[in-house]
């Protein structure tokens, strides 16, 4: 499983990326573009970013395999 990493650190790389962030003792789930930072691609109840400062970040892990994952790719 990933580590938290400090936004001090390193930021994700990728074009988009899913993201856990903490921030202030909370945790959500965030988008996260170099253009933009660390967003809400939806409207969301939990607008971590819209109060708190993000200081750490992870990447999602692996999703399970099993019967919910095969039904999706039908």
């Amino acid at each position: 499983m990933s580590e938290w990493i400090s936004v001090e650190d390193g930021l994700p790389s990728g074009i988009f990326d899913w993201v856990l962030v903490f921030s202030d003792g909370a945790m959500g789930l965030k988008g996260y573009t170099k253009d933009y930072g660390f967003y809400d691609p939806y409207p969301s109840v939990s607008n971590l970013s819209g109060y708190f400062e993000i200081t750490h970040w992870m990447s999602l892990p692996e999703p399970p395999e099993g019967e919910i994952c095969e039904a999706m790719d039908e």
